[in-house]
């Protein structure tokens, strides 16, 4: 299981490297980096040192065993050979019964270091069993007319309080804004109230079906317009999609929906959140959870972008999360998340 977890370790650490690759390299940690990857290396080697020490010593006294086994009926049968009281082909005979047998009952010899993995995969699976049984399954009330949360705490997985004395109401069509310093708790909150989070007690009431939008939208290598519209209930005709993306200050996209490409290095921070918002237009959900979802646009933007979603979706309701002072003149009532801590 040490080999297991080591190399998963190493492998991680090998992806989150690549992703950061380019921060990495601007901040001139590749020194740093690479006596990280380094120790986790020198691990799986260390480890696969003992492996090859302990099968060696398997081999070894496998191979004895079986040297043994193959000479011990003629030393066992020697003296009635001699004697006699069995010819050639009696004592040919009688090896090889004995073999056949002794074989038999030495699978277990023979197959010691399979069943040795076997056991560390069977060990490795049964934590994360064991892990995913003691997750909770507390969800919020599927509620599609309302957001409505009374006498709520949002807690950690090992039940250390987050938020508490959580109150508040959102109708459809009304905007609410969770204020709060970094690290409140206002991303947590708004992945409870996304059926994403279960670790909470009170009476919370969220629809299942709502839009949550991160700061960090997802994009993926392909075609653009696939990207946008992979997650869309309906299909979007070309037309509405360059409305949507000049709307969104993309225009210059317009012309390339059609092309495969590694978009998600080629966009910037902003350009992907206008890709978000683009997304939201297009799909028109009832209820929306916004997470900091113009944080890399400047706020004026942010504030022509926001009223945009305000605009095409008037009866939507939005929660959401900003450290844009000017936004929040657009939404209809404020959560001070600072205050109920």
């Amino acid at each position: 299981m040490e080999k297991q977890r080591s190399e998963a370790t190493f492998r991680t650490n090998l992806v989150q490297h690549n992703k950061q690759a380019e921060l990495i390299a601007l901040s001139n940690a590749e020194s740093l980096q690479r006596q990280e990857l380094s120790e986790n290396f020198h691990t799986i080697k260390e480890n696969w040192h003992r492996l090859m020490n302990r099968q060696r010593w398997l081999d070894y006294w496998q191979n004895i065993y079986s040297r043994s086994l193959s000479v011990l009926p003629y030393f066992l049968l020697l003296p009635q050979f001699i004697s006699g009281q069995i010819n050639l082909g009696g004592l040919m005979k009688s090896r090889q019964a004995f073999m056949l047998v002794s074989n038999n009952l030495s699978w277990f010899i023979y197959k010691y270091d399979e069943l040795a993995e076997l056991a560390a995969v069977i060990d490795r699976l049964y934590e994360f069993h064991q892990l995913t049984e003691q997750r909770p399954t507390n969800k919020p009330k599927n509620c599609q007319h309302a957001v409505q949360v009374a006498d709520a705490s949002i807690r950690t997985p090992d039940n250390k309080i987050i938020l508490e004395n959580l109150n508040f109401h959102v109708s459809p069509g009304k905007w609410l804004l969770l204020k709060g310093y970094s690290g409140a708790g206002k991303t947590t909150l708004l992945k409870t109230l996304s059926h994403c989070w279960p670790w909470f007690k009170g009476d919370i009431s969220s629809p299942a079906d709502s839009w949550y939008v991160s700061q960090t939208p997802l994009i993926k290598t392909g075609l653009l317009k696939e990207i946008i519209c992979k997650a869309l209930p309906l299909s979007v005709d070309d037309k509405s999609l360059s409305e949507v993306l000049h709307q969104v200050g993309l225009g210059k996209l317009a012309a390339r929906i059609h092309d495969h490409d590694r978009w998600g290095d080629i966009l910037s921070s902003g350009e992907k959140q206008r890709i978000a918002l683009a997304r939201l237009i297009l799909r028109r959900p009832k209820w929306i959870f916004l997470d900091e979802t113009t944080s890399h646009l400047e706020e004026q933007e942010a504030i022509r972008l926001l009223r945009l979603v305000r605009e095409k979706l008037p009866t939507s309701g939005v929660i959401m999360v900003t450290h844009q002072p000017g936004v929040w003149n657009l939404v209809d009532d404020i959560c001070d998340i600072s205050a109920v801590i």
